[in-house]
Order: C-alpha cells, then structure tokens, then sequence
C-alpha cells in the first residue's frame, strides 16, 4: 500500500524484483525491542519489501537494516557535533543517514505514515527541519532521485 508507488519506480529502473531483499518480522520485533519502539506501518511496509536492500540503490545512504540500530546513536552524534540543543525526541526513529552530515527521522507517535524531520550539517541549522515529506513519499522521492540519476548515466554510455 504505502511502498507500491517506491516499488513501481525501482522496477522501471531495471532493478529486478528479486533483487529487493526483504526483513523478516522477526528482524522487525527484534529492532522494535532493541530500540523500545513501535514502528508505524508505513516504514514497517519498506522494511518487509526492501529492508536488507534493493539492488544496489542508495548505497551511500545508511538506510538498511541492520544498521538501522547504529543509526540511533549516529544521530545524536551528528547532532551533538553540530551544537544543536535540539536532541532527539523519546519517540524519534532515525531511518536515514547520508554520509554522516545529513539524517532523517520519524516520530513513532505521528501515525502510520509520519511525517519526516531533517537534519544536515553546514545548514546553519539550531533544530529539525520539517520536510514536506511522509515517510513513504521521502522514500519514494529517494528512490525517484536515485532511478533517474541511473537512467542518466546510462543515456551518456
């Protein structure tokens, strides 16, 4: 439901179905634990279609689990090296980490598709930025970005 739109766009860009790797429920449970979390049904809908990775796409990015537990503690880290006061909320889930200067986060208590906060580093930046973004249309924004990005370099062999 929430990951069709994501999934369309990664099959037209030639990345095989096969090729997405799904988590299982039990990887799931165990994040949700380790991290005393509830995930909302959204993001839980990525990690079931694509959790362990999707065929090489986005592979700069952290976003896969199982770092997705190191993700936590990467967040306050880029956020304390930057001075923000702002610390993570209780109920905040980083999800996405690019490089190590930019990051993305959703709050488990903003519904089963929640909006997206972001973070990056030389912003000039004292808090979060609320994006324009759900969960799944920040995920489908990526994956739009990295599909088109490809068929680019492909074009110019």
């Amino acid at each position: 439901m929430y990951m069709d739109r994501v999934v369309e766009v990664i099959t037209a860009s030639k990345i095989a179905p096969e090729q997405l790797i799904p988590c299982s429920e039990a990887d799931i449970r165990q994040l949700e634990a380790q991290l005393g979390l509830k995930i909302p049904q959204a993001y839980r809908e990525f990690l079931l279609t694509m959790g362990l990775g999707a065929g090489g796409l986005l592979d700069g990015t952290h976003c896969w689990y199982p770092n997705l537990i190191d993700l936590q503690a990467w967040g306050i880290e880029l956020l304390e090296e930057n001075n923000v006061s702002d610390l993570l909320p209780e109920d905040a889930f980083v999800f996405w980490m690019h490089q190590g200067y930019m990051m993305a986060f959703f709050r488990v208590s903003e519904g089963d598709d929640p909006p997206v906060y972001f973070f990056g580093e030389g912003r000039n930046l004292t808090t979060f930025t609320l994006t324009k973004h759900t969960c799944s249309s920040f995920l489908l924004m990526e994956f739009e970005g990295e599909a088109k990005a490809r068929a680019q370099l492909e074009g110019n062999r």
